[in-house]
């Protein structure tokens, strides 16, 4: 009776230690679900990869400058002229540095070593783009609400390219004021200041809003104080994005919002 009960143990508890073997080989980004994978510098990269190429395809395709000049986002231009100041000149060199900065940022996680973590569903870049416009909707609530007696700044051109440079813009923006302002901010108040995250990321997002809505009229562009305010709120609401959800996300968020605030400007 005792050995022909063991035989029947045995078969029972092989086909248990199956499933096992399966979820040992290792979890990956997918296995998170859309908000894990989304929110990954690898999946930002390839969501933000073709709005580059669409922002340099227009600003080359539709710009009206003479060859010795060109259109061009006035973070890329600050971007520039940083890299510029180290020595280091080319014409896409702000564009390339987004993308290396991304992609190293994916090498040094984890899942840039395990099985399917350079895999990223389209279904997902899907996803954020919908959730992108999902975002920009109450900015342009907002936005829409907060002027009516008309828009405090009109941008003049060939529609086509400001179309192509609204793709740029929230790329090179989010790069300078969230991206890069958030490292060393946090380099400053974190490792050098030895200050508890729940005190240094307020300070982060608050710091570069600020910045932000200075930026937006340090060309001279005579804005209400409501404006300069509402710009530096909007930037606290894509740091709190960027720190939430990813820099992709809130890249689409920024450029959902700058087209539409672009469309709804062009019907008034």
């Amino acid at each position: 009776m005792p050995s022909a009960v063991t035989p029947a143990r045995r078969r029972r508890t092989q086909p248990a230690a199956k499933p096992r073997g399966r979820v040992s080989r290792g979890p990956t980004p997918a296995a998170g679900g859309y908000l894990a994978q989304s929110a990954t510098p690898w999946a930002s990269l390839l969501f933000v990869l073709p709005l580059l190429v669409l922002h340099e395809v227009g600003v080359a395709w539709f710009g009206t400058l003479p060859p010795t000049a060109e259109h061009r986002v006035a973070a890329f231009a600050l971007m520039a002229r940083l890299f510029d100041a180290v020595g280091a000149t080319a014409p896409y060199l702000p564009a390339a540095a987004v993308i290396a900065v991304l992609l190293a940022w994916h090498l040094g996680t984890p899942e840039a070593v395990r099985p399917g973590g350079w895999r990223v569903r389209p279904g997902v870049l899907v996803r954020m783009a919908v959730e992108s416009v999902l975002w920009a909707v109450p900015l342009v609530g907002v936005y829409y609400a907060c002027s009516p007696g008309g828009v405090q700044f009109v941008p003049a051109g060939d529609p086509k390219l400001l179309v192509a440079m609204y793709l740029g813009a929230g790329v090179y923006e989010e790069a300078v004021f969230r991206l890069a302002s958030f490292a060393v901010l946090s380099l400053l108040l974190v490792d050098m200041g030895k200050l508890r995250p729940a005190v240094a990321v307020p300070i982060m997002v608050s710091t570069a809003a600020g910045l932000f809505s200075v930026y937006h009229i340090w060309g001279g562009v005579d804005w209400a104080w409501q404006a300069f305010v509402f710009t530096g709120l909007r930037g606290v609401f894509y740091g709190i994005i960027f720190i939430e959800r990813g820099f992709g996300v809130t890249v689409g968020a920024h450029t959902a919002y700058d087209l539409a605030v672009l469309v709804l400007m062009s019907m008034r």
